[in-house]
């Protein structure tokens, strides 16, 4: 007799593997039919021009993800804080690229903030900036408004796109004629104008405006307002895909450019000697005429470094801590991770000392590391008149210890004030942002 039970198994398995079969087939068909309705033409994109500059940015985007991802042995805070740094660059590119791209009806936009950050940002700067043409006159026109300094720069190139960009001409408050009503206009051009001017020419693509704010409860920003001459009331060229796909590809480029330029920048600033401040000197790249002084430290959570810096002149004179990896500020909105002298406690023997550390040490100038062990440390002097300052000092001393390293009378912040102390700050960004 023939067994029964072996030959219903296989008639199973055989009924198995062509409804199997069947259902592969049914989903190669399926992916088939979408791959042929992706790549049909619509209305509007019949040669699938934009689709493909989309998917080109979203892999730029990839590729600069890529680059974050491969940076080594970092903790879970520091990888996250990459990704969050790598999206606020998405932002910023795009809006750089689509938002204001019409050099003939240019407009002032910001460009850092809290989220969006690159190129160990000042917490302190309300940054904003104007796309140009090189063959262009236009006119800039303004409050001065009460920030500690304001400066204008004309550049060619973007910091961080390959390289710092290369200034061409700036003009601050110890050249801008301000009237008595506190406005002021400031005519960009190639050629030579009388009153307040800053060349442009060749290769001139920005105009960058920094108002930098030493007491942000008091100072207030002026407005700042942007208009190519001979181009009022005229619209602006319809939108096309050409355009649009070259505007997506520019700014999945410049993520790209962007992410990969600071990484290599930093390394620089890793190789300086760990908790220690460079002799002040002029600045590379950013603010012509800025003196700054650079550094990274490295504490446990039992450690401090003090920081002892001279007053000065200047207008403006601040200190930041930035990210180790990502060289981009910290949290400064509900963190103090930064200070001005006009935030600062300025000791009894008139020099200003400042503690790094990982715990509050009660003291008013606490710099706030957010639980970094290791960052960047940054010293900016603007509207300096005087001899360059002299170098800060720094000791690295044990947290227990720090009360014996400052001056006896050396005031003591509660926790109760320090919570004042930081809702101000918060207010004073969240003013500023929603301004």
């Amino acid at each position: 007799m023939a067994d029964v039970s072996n030959s219903g198994r296989g008639t199973g398995s055989r009924v198995l593997r062509r409804r199997l079969i069947q259902t592969v087939a049914v989903c190669a068909l399926a992916a088939l039919a979408l791959v042929a309705c992706r790549n049909a033409p619509v209305s509007g994109d019949p040669n699938g021009e934009l689709h493909a500059a989309m998917e080109r940015f979203t892999s730029s985007v990839a590729e600069a993800e890529a680059l974050v991802r491969q940076v080594p042995g970092l903790s879970e805070q520091d990888r996250t804080e990459g990704y969050r740094y790598l999206a606020g660059l998405v932002r910023w590119a795009l809006d750089r690229k689509l938002a204001n791209p019409d050099t003939d009806h240019p407009c002032f936009r910001r460009t850092q903030d809290t989220f969006t950050k690159w190129g160990l940002d000042n917490p302190d700067n309300l940054y904003a900036n104007a796309q140009i043409s090189d063959q262009g006159d236009y006119l800039i026109s303004g409050t001065r408004g009460t920030a500690a300094y304001l400066a204008f720069q004309v550049m060619a190139g973007t910091p961080g796109d390959g390289s710092l960009g290369r200034p061409i001409d700036a003009i601050d408050l110890s050249r801008l004629q301000v009237n008595a009503d506190g406005t002021y206009e400031i005519v960009v051009s190639p050629q030579p104008h009388s009153g307040n001017w800053l060349k442009s020419g060749a290769g001139a693509n920005l105009v960058l405006v920094r108002q930098s704010l030493s007491d942000w409860t008091k100072e207030t920003p002026g407005e700042v307002h942007i208009r190519r001459v001979g181009h009022d009331g005229g619209p602006s060229e319809p939108l096309n895909a050409k355009v649009m796909a070259s505007m997506l590809a520019e700014a999945g480029r410049v993520v790209v450019a962007q992410t990969r330029y600071w990484l290599g920048y930093i390394e620089g600033w890793k190789a300086l000697p760990v908790n220690t401040l460079t002799a002040p000197a002029l600045s590379q790249g950013g603010l012509p005429g800025q003196i700054s002084s650079r550094g990274h430290y490295r504490l446990a959570d039992d450690e401090a470094l003090i920081i002892t810096v001279s007053p000065s002149d200047a207008p403006y004179q601040g200190f930041q801590l930035g990210h180790f990896w990502w060289f981009v500020s910290f949290d400064y909105k509900t963190r103090q991770s930064s200070l001005t002298t006009g935030q600062a406690h300025v000791s009894s023997d008139g020099l200003y000392r400042l503690v790094v550390s990982t715990t509050d040490p009660g003291l008013p100038n606490w710099l706030d590391t957010g639980g970094h062990q290791e960052g960047f440390m940054f010293l900016r002097w603007q509207g300096l008149t005087s001899p360059v300052p002299s170098q800060p000092g720094t000791q690295l001393v044990r947290l227990a210890d720090l009360r014996n390293h400052l001056p006896a009378d050396e005031p003591v912040v509660t926790a109760v004030q320090r919570q004042a102390q930081l809702a101000l700050r918060e207010a004073a960004v969240n003013q500023r942002l929603e301004q």
